[in-house]
């Protein structure tokens, strides 16, 4: 019988799906992928400045995965990336061979697209069943959690992208600032949000 470190088989059974089996709810990562979401639960990290979803196409029945939102002044801004785009492949160092997107799962492209600030990355978007390619230098990305104004009649809006460890002291700040400003009606707009620290 073949000899396996007790925690590495652990792991194995948790992201096997014992952890869904205790609770339908949980979900286990590894330390890479744990390391990965800390740092972008709390605002900054090395990357693009896009976001991801994997999206059900309804002609196909397919998931792809499909650029939800571009962050302001960021590298993936400037390369002319738009929502909507579909991403088909990766390249995480920009030489070495791309990977598709149908053969990894979202957390690891994610992976791949992140990583030490000031290096290449290429990835391959499909906009209007034309494939563009995207040359970008990583950046610093510091993710703001929410965006807000005020409308006419007294009516605020606020649009909070995630529960981040920014995000309460922005909002309050937000929230201030709509009120001193004769705010007496806030719209909260979670929409797209895909949740983060229970804390927030």
């Amino acid at each position: 019988v073949e000899e396996r470190d007790l925690l590495q088989v652990a792991e194995d059974m948790a992201v096997g799906g014992v952890s869904k089996a205790i609770d339908p709810f949980s979900h286990y990562m590894r330390k890479e992928a744990a390391e990965n979401w800390d740092a972008g639960i709390h605002g900054d990290f090395g990357g693009v400045g896009m976001q991801l979803e994997s999206k059900k196409d309804p002609k196909t029945n397919e998931y792809k995965i499909v650029v939800l939102m571009v962050v302001e002044d960021t590298p993936a801004e400037k390369a002319g990336i738009m929502a909507g785009d579909v991403l088909v492949a990766v390249s995480s160092t920009s030489e070495s061979p791309a990977v598709s997107a149908r053969d990894l799962s979202l957390p690891k492209l994610v992976d791949l697209i992140r990583g030490e600030i000031g290096t290449k990355v290429k990835v391959w978007l499909l906009r209007n069943d034309e494939v563009k390619e995207f040359l970008m230098v990583r950046a610093k990305i510091e993710l703001s959690p929410l965006s807000y104004k005020k409308i006419n009649g007294g009516i605020g809006y606020l649009n909070l992208t995630e529960f981040s460890v920014p995000a309460l002291e922005k909002f309050e700040k937000a929230v201030d600032s709509m009120t001193a400003s004769g705010m007496k009606v806030l719209i909260i707009d979670v929409r797209y949000n895909p949740g983060g620290l229970l804390s927030t």
